[in-house]
């Protein structure tokens, strides 16, 4: 029986710039399942749930063996198919969660919200996440506390970074990073619970052995760097390292670089004075940190005077990045050096 759509329907469709194409025109029953692009269209948009399982199956393969199947491609180890499907599914879903107003997921590390757990398909998006960034990664990665400190150790490695092979490469007669940063962002702050700042880095570090439990496939070629400021808001995070990994830290210690377990390394800025206190701001040349913006001068706190001064990330963006090609960046000299030991003292599991 052909269907057709009545006068009505197709005047709204019209009324909305669209037409009717009769040959990809059906009827679906409300009592069976609707689908529309792919998409099950019956209440709400959502994921078929054969869709859904298969991710889910090869997941459980990539994590046990470093390999799934794909569309007849036995043991496929390009983990791009995979990530498409899960950010698929995610979108979907997670676009779904928000149209209905449902309940969002809290903040990252927030332990005293009663909704602060992932559903599977977040858990299973997460996992994938954990997996691709610090457990299957292709080069060394360093966390930084937040993206401008990314901003500036790039800016100084692209101007000393022939002093240390270990940070940059060659490639097409250019210099090139041999790392990568860590990018924070939403799906950073939901999915790994990995947000800037020292609190929320202090509980990565604390949960990241539980979370490398659920890889049976764990290559990490690659160590793990956390970057922090050598100051007093780093003071839960050595008292950490001391009680739960046994890496004695402090403000004063100076080692290159401290183990805390698998692939992850903590690294701190170098110390400066009697008390050893320092942060990546201190290594920037004085006349560079004494650039006016707009009239305002510039205020490495978290809490500044916004008549008066401007933060971090004007500073990066308006400042650093326009001139790093004259900016004097030989005081972050015995920083790269530590973070380069950092990766050539680093051995893989056998």
């Amino acid at each position: 029986m052909k269907w057709k759509a009545g006068p009505e329907l197709e005047k709204q469709i019209k009324n909305s710039d669209f037409e009717i194409n009769s040959q990809k025109t059906r009827m679906q029953y409300s009592i069976s399942r609707q689908t529309v692009t792919g998409l099950v269209v019956n209440r709400k948009a959502n994921i078929k749930s054969e869709y859904y399982r298969l991710a889910r199956s090869m997941c459980h393969s990539l994590f046990k063996e470093g390999k799934y199947d794909y569309k007849g491609a036995v043991g496929k180890a390009d983990i791009g198919p995979l990530q498409g499907r899960l950010s698929h599914i995610h979108f979907v879903k997670f676009s779904e969660m928000k149209r209905a107003s449902e309940p969002q997921l809290p903040a990252a590390n927030n332990k005293n919200s009663k909704d602060n757990k992932l559903v599977g398909w977040q858990k299973l998006y997460g996992r994938f996440l954990f997996y691709k960034n610090f457990v299957a990664l292709e080069r060394p990665l360093v966390i930084c506390e937040g993206p401008t400190d990314s901003i500036y150790l790039r800016s100084a490695i692209q101007s000393l970074g022939a002093n240390y092979p270990t940070l940059t490469t060659v490639k097409g007669g250019k210099r090139v990073l041999g790392i990568s940063f860590f990018k924070y962002g939403e799906h950073s702050e939901r999915l790994l619970r990995l947000g800037g700042g020292s609190d929320k880095i202090k509980n990565f570090i604390s949960t990241y052995p539980e979370e490398l439990k659920y890889f049976g496939h764990a290559p990490m070629k690659f160590p793990v760097i956390v970057l922090i400021d050598n100051d007093q808001g780093a003071g839960e995070i050595f008292s950490l390292m001391n009680s739960k990994f046994k890496s004695q830290v402090s403000l004063t210690t100076k080692l290159h670089s401290y183990p805390v377990c698998a692939n992850l390394i903590l690294v701190k800025t170098p110390e400066l004075g009697p008390t050893g206190d320092s942060k990546i701001e201190n290594f920037f040349a004085q006349e560079v940190l004494d650039v006016k913006l707009n009239g305002k001068v510039f205020n490495a706190a978290k809490k500044i005077d916004p008549t008066k001064e401007y933060g971090k990330t004007p500073f990066a963006e308006n400042v650093v990045i326009p001139n790093k090609n004259k900016i004097d960046f030989s005081k972050f000299a015995p920083l790269l050096e530590r973070i380069s030991l950092a990766i050539t003292s680093y051995k893989p599991p056998p």
